[in-house]
């Protein structure tokens, strides 16, 4: 952790808001902490451990007198640290409660802890209460509060306590630092999973015990020994499995003569149904005859009627045809009437165009008479301009006393200004005041939104995770439907190949079977019906590829079941945990949507808190900002006051120049205004008569070119007019000559006939439908009759009656067969089943005895009586020592050098975390309790910050990037004081930021910056950074 920015308001001696900004060191890696006693000094390590922790560095001072007594009543108490922490930058705030006046209980507590990405705050803890922010905090930190006080920031009274602490304190230490809490976490892990694989032990024992039992039920007329061995109390898996092979062997046997005896009742009935579905062909033909018949008859009825139809779809078509004439007839006629038109409109504007050309010329004629006034206007403007220099100085003058007055009017009223400031800053002060305490007010509860806001994005974080496991089990069920699918097949597949290896097995040892010699299976003499048939006794191959095929899809099919038991397990915690927040998991997708919103409006919320929160902090700055401009306001009166006079000086002086000017200027000429007025008058006045007249000869040239173009335009109307009458003959005449050559005697039958484009395609698309149906059905009868000419309707009712007595003969024997296979069926599966039990079995308890020995090996479990852990942090401490010895050497002459300790502790417990220091100049060890003040300062100096290194070095989460130190300096002589000077300046080399308080001159003049820390006479107090 290294602090960047502190921000301290009415905390300790400081008043108001006190920034300080680690980053103006520039990196500068070491600096003193300087100050009068009671400035402030401890009270800056007091801020960064309440901002980090809630409580003070120390145990001396307590956590309520924090507050401080110079602030405002209406100014809450709070401090702000911006610090950095494994590469991200966190801020954290808290704010002190505290009693306002007339109020009876504390007001104003807030707590906040956010991340900073991209310019924006990102809550860390799902609520903003001190809980989980002091949790999270120790979490970033990597230390608690007192760990943090030992390690990195060495108040007074608690520099000591990591070199006299004892083994318990220790351990907690090293245990944080050094992750070693993970090995006794695995303790305890490992105990669960012995104990769950000693009840995985005792379930596979128990299947094998179920399976016997289910055997035994579902199996009838089994043999005496393999009925006592399901029954036993401990059933033997070998002996059932070598039973239950015998008794698959025997009912294949049985299988094979019922499955003969099927085919052969199949056989028949096959050829019976190929016989009945004849007959039935035959009988559909008779059928569709006479239907077709009815049918012909039906559609030589409406013959008539589509005659009459063709009919109207002929004259339609001629009609079709002498209509594009009627539309050209019709075309034309508009174009007549349009032509007709434009003459008419061009015949008026060429009237139109004439009467604006004649009133063109005559206003260019009034124009040109008004040149000679224009003349005359134009040489009164040339002598204007030749008087306007002395009049221009007149003005200027006047222009500058204008400017002296007022500057006069405006420095009068500032010096009124002035004289109110004092006043005017206390009023902003005091409404700064009351703006602070109602932006207090409205940020009352912000921590309950960022609580609710963690809460939302916990209920969202839930219902995605419900919904993308849901999805997942729904898939991972299909594949276990699958996966079991395979293992039947497979599963049939093996003994489908086996029962025929059997088969072929047993039809080869019927060949050598002779009557009189006993049979090497049974024994018998007699052998009245040997296995016949040939079956496959040499493909051991597939035999080992079909079961190798079963195995796998065993295995799988036991992992798709495994994941899909795994996975509606994390289903139902997961519906247990939305169901403990309230939320049923059915309504999942439908939530989705609602919390997403929810977080929206909460981030919207809490973003225009931070930026209140902003606000504060400008309304804080400039509220002592407003203490300091007092000070300014008398200085800037009397300077308003002097300027005053100056301009009075000047006043007088300009208005005796313009007096002279005055008397110098010949009468009867105006002032410069005046002039400027009347001479912008004659300037405009020209420059108008210049623009009316160009006007003016333009509109005369534009209006006569408009009567040309009139005059060609009418020209050519009346041209296209003749040309569109005579065509408008000629189409008449084409229209009635082609109704004349038509079928229609008039044209009112010529209209009669016609029909729209759609409608004749109807009645086109009629026509043509029809012709094709009784076409069709006429084909199609004839097509009949040819099939069934010389033949009679088959008996359907007597060839029913052989085919259902045959059918259920068959169904008979079929439901022998298959009785007779599911009892085989469940031998094998038994046997399986019992081998898969077995093995099971057989793994669970290797499995067992392997965690068993790791776990007695971890929880210490062996001659020395010593945990994993302990073990690990004796080595962590040994590193450390090396290290501390280092430094200590140095700052002790050689003197002393600290070592473990394995002396027992309180209660008789082994220690290995002790802590002795061995003396050269005595040969002995001691306990480090009893070096001097100044010796035990070196100690706990050199294994502070050996301490650092070993865990800098470490790699883990927890680093070391800071460390302060409160006094202690004092205690050393001259030679030891420069030999910790030269070790914290080698510590800061490494990029570490060290902070010390000391009031020995010799240390603050060696560090190359210094935080000075200064007290006002009132007694609140003030910091700023000293670089050298």
């Amino acid at each position: 952790m290294k602090p960047l920015v502190l921000k301290m308001t009415a905390f300790g001696p400081y008043k108001h808001c006190e920034t300080i900004d680690f980053r103006e060191l520039d990196g500068r890696g070491l600096f003193a902490i300087s100050g009068p006693t009671g400035s402030g000094k401890t009270t800056i390590f007091d801020a960064i451990c309440f901002a980090l922790y809630g409580k003070a560095s120390g145990e001396e001072r307590d956590d309520k007198s924090l507050r401080s007594d110079f602030a405002d009543d209406a100014l809450h108490t709070e401090v702000e640290l911006l610090f950095e922490a494994a590469g991200e930058l966190y801020r954290i705030m808290r704010r002190m409660p505290h009693v306002k006046k007339g109020n009876k209980s504390p007001t104003g507590d807030r707590i906040e802890l956010f991340r900073l990405r991209d310019g924006r705050e990102e809550p860390v803890t799902d609520r903003q209460m001190t809980t989980e922010v002091n949790a999270k905090a120790a979490e970033l930190i990597g230390f608690t509060h007192d760990q943090f006080s030992q390690i990195v920031m060495l108040p007074q009274g608690e520099f000591r306590k990591l070199l006299t602490s004892d083994t318990d304190n220790k351990e907690k230490i090293f245990r944080k630092i050094f992750r070693t809490k993970r090995y006794k976490d695995m303790e305890a892990i490992l105990k669960e999973k012995r104990d769950r694989l000693q009840e995985e032990w005792k379930e596979a024992a128990g299947r094998i015990a179920w399976q016997a039992k289910h055997l035994r039920e579902s199996l009838p007329g089994l043999s005496e020994e393999l009925a006592a061995q399901l029954s036993a109390e401990h059933p033997n898996p070998s002996v059932i499995i070598e039973g239950l092979l015998a008794e698959q062997e025997r009912m294949d046997g049985v299988n094979r003569t019922l499955g003969a005896e099927v085919r052969q009742l199949d056989d028949r009935l096959r050829k019976l149904g190929t016989r009945l579905s004849e007959a039935k062909a035959a009988a559909s033909l008779f059928d569709e005859r006479q239907a077709k018949k009815a049918e012909l008859n039906g559609l030589e009825a409406r013959v008539p009627k589509m005659e009459e139809i063709k009919t109207q779809v002929r004259k339609a078509g001629a009609a079709a045809r002498i209509f594009p004439l009627e539309e050209k007839l019709h075309e034309i006629r508009r174009e007549l009437a349009d032509s007709e038109e434009k003459y008419r409109a061009a015949g008026q504007e060429a009237e139109q165009s004439l009467r604006q050309e004649k009133q063109a010329a005559a206003v260019l004629e009034e124009v040109n008479a008004k040149n000679h006034e224009s003349d005359i206007r134009k040489r009164e403007a040339d002598r204007l301009e030749e008087a306007r220099p002395l009049i221009g100085r007149k003005a200027d003058s006047e222009r500058s006393l204008s400017v002296i007055r007022e500057t006069l009017q405006r420095l009068e009223s500032e010096i009124r200004s002035s004289k109110a400031v004092a006043e005017q800053l206390e009023a902003e002060g005091q409404s700064r005041r009351e703006a602070i305490k109602e932006l207090d007010d409205q940020l009352e509860g912000e921590a309950e939104w960022h609580g609710r806001l963690g809460r939302l994005e916990r209920d969202l974080e839930l219902l995605e995770s419900f919904a993308e496991l849901n999805a997942k089990s729904e898939a991972a069920v299909s594949e276990d439907q699958r996966a079991n699918r395979l293992a039947e097949a497979a599963e049939w597949q093996l003994e489908r190949i086996r029962r025929e290896r059997r088969d072929g097995l047993a039809a080869e040892l019927a060949g050598h079977l002779h009557d009189g010699m006993p049979c090497p299976v049974c024994g018998s003499a007699e052998h009245p019906a040997p296995a016949g048939g040939q079956g496959r006794n040499e493909d051991l191959p597939e035999l080992e590829d079909a079961e190798n095929a079963w195995r796998k899809a065993r295995t799988q099919s036991a992992e798709t079941a495994a994941n899909v038991r795994w996975l509606t397990g994390q289903k139902e915690t997961l519906a247990h945990s939305l169901k403990e927040r309230g939320m049923e998991p059915g309504e999942a997708s439908m939530l989705i949507g609602q919390r997403r919103q929810d977080v929206v409006g909460c981030r919207e919320r809490i973003e225009w808190a931070r930026r209140q929160r902003e606000l504060r902090t400008v309304l804080l700055e400039q509220l002592a900002d407003n203490e300091r401009k007092t000070e300014h306001v008398r200085q800037h009166l009397l300077e308003k006051i002097e300027q005053e006079q100056k301009l009075l000086l000047e006043k007088a002086s300009t208005e005796a120049a313009l007096e002279e000017i005055t008397s110098s200027i010949p009468g009867g000429l105006p002032d410069l205004k005046s002039l400027d007025s009347r001479l912008s008058w004659l300037k405009n006045e020209i420059m108008e008569h210049d623009r009316r007249r160009a006007a003016a000869e333009k509109g005369a040239q534009d209006a006569s070119d408009r009567r040309k173009r009139a005059e060609q335009l009418l020209e050519f109307s009346a041209g296209q007019k003749e040309k569109h009458r005579k065509r408008t003959l000629d189409a008449q005449e084409a229209f009635e000559q082609a109704v004349g050559r038509s079928e229609f005697a008039d044209e009112a039958e010529y209209r009669a006939a016609l029909l729209s484009h759609g409608r004749l395609e109807e009645l086109e698309e009629e026509v043509r439908l029809f012709d094709r149906m009784i076409h069709s059905v006429r084909e199609r009868i004839a097509e009949l009759n040819q099939s069934l000419h010389g033949k009679e309707r088959p008996d359907l009712e007597q060839l029913s009656l052989e085919e259902s007595a045959c059918r259920t003969e068959y169904e008979s024997a079929r439901e022998q067969l298959i009785r007779s296979q599911a009892l085989l069926e469940t031998v094998s599966k038994g046997i399986a089943g019992m081998r898969e039990a077995a093995g099971e079995a057989e793994e669970t308890e290797r499995r067992r005895g392997k965690v068993s020995a790791i776990y007695d090996l971890l929880r210490g479990q062996n001659t020395d009586k010593l945990s994993f852990e302990r073990y690990l942090q004796i080595e962590y401490l040994e590193r450390i020592l090396v290290a501390a010895n280092e430094r200590l050497k140095e700052l002790s002459n050689g003197q002393y050098e600290l070592m473990r300790s394995d002396r027992q502790e309180a209660r008789g417990k082994q220690s290995g975390l002790g802590i002795d220091v061995y003396d050269a100049y005595t040969g002995q060890a001691r306990d480090v309790k009893t070096l001097s003040g100044g010796e035990k300062f070196n100690a706990s100096l050199s294994l502070a910050l050996g301490m650092a290194d070993v865990i800098q070095g470490f790699g883990g989460n927890v680093r070391v990037d800071t460390m302060f130190i409160d006094e202690g300096f004092g205690s050393l002589d001259p030679e030891s004081l420069q030999k910790a000077v030269d070790a914290l300046i080698g510590l800061q080399q490494t990029g570490r930021m060290v902070g010390v308080i000391s009031h020995v001159g010799e240390l603050k003049s060696a560090m190359p910056a210094v935080l000075e820390v200064s007290k006002s006479k009132a007694g609140h107090s003030a910091t700023r950074f000293i670089l050298k």
